[in-house]
Parts: C-alpha cells; sequence; structure tokens
C-alpha cells in the first residue's frame, strides 16, 4: 500500500502525520510525505491513498492555493480513478466544492476528520 500524505507545514504537521500513520500500522505502507501538491504528487505512480490536509492556507483572503492545489487533485484524480483522495477538513464538503474540486463527477475525492480516514478508507475499500 502506498499512501501520500500532502500535509501543509504548521504547527500540528508532525501530530497529524503521526495520527494518520498509526490508523494504517498494521497495513505496514509505503509514505510519500510533501507539504504541497503539485508536479511531485503527478510525478507519482501508484498510490492507494492520498491525505490532504492544507489548513486554513486556503482561507486567506486574496489566496488562490485552494483554486492552484484543486487542478492538480483533478487532474490527477480524473487519471488514477482507483486512487482515493481524502481531504481531512472540518470546513466541509462545500467549501472543497467551492475550491473548485470536482467531487460530482470523480467518485475518488472525498472529505472527513483526521481521526476518521482509515475507516472512511474501509468503507469505502469494502476492507
Amino acid at each position: 500500500m502506498k499512501i501520500g500524505l500532502f500535509i501543509d507545514e504548521d504547527s500540528g504537521r508532525a501530530r497529524v502525520i503521526k495520527e494518520i500513520k498509526s490508523q494504517f500500522k498494521d497495513l505496514k505502507p509505503k509514505y510519500v510525505e510533501d507539504v504541497c501538491i503539485s508536479d511531485k504528487l503527478l510525478e507519482q505512480d501508484g498510490f492507494d491513498l492520498v491525505v490532504i490536509d492544507y489548513g486554513g492556507l486556503t482561507a486567506c483572503p486574496g489566496n488562490s492555493l485552494g483554486e492552484h492545489y484543486s487542478r492538480y487533485v483533478n487532474q490527477y484524480a480524473s487519471e488514477h480513478p482507483n486512487t482515493l483522495f481524502i481531504y481531512i477538513t472540518v470546513m466541509g464538503e462545500y467549501f472543497l466544492r467551492d475550491e473548485g474540486l470536482n467531487m460530482d463527477e470523480l467518485h475518488n475525492i472525498k472529505w472527513c476528520n483526521k481521526e476518521d480516514v482509515r475507516r472512511l478508507w474501509g468503507n469505502l475499500r469494502g476492507a
């Protein structure tokens, strides 16, 4: 299993990564970690799961990071339908749609709280 962790660089980054990894430790996955979604994501192949948390970075006025990241995710998700993308955010589904995520047409982009990543992954994968 290969998991991508694209977690923004704030004071809680290490804690969030540790919490997600603890949910999957029994599967002994290979992790790819980065602080931004970019061409680096599109160059990677074989992800089973990509977890994204860019926190409040995109909520800042005049900031287009959300739309920027959404373009990469939409492209990758459409080209890799077996990769599941989970956004961990308290902002909710409507916020992600406003950022440009194509959640209506792409079945493999979801959101949940960071505590529920494994449960959502399991439910969607039938595990």
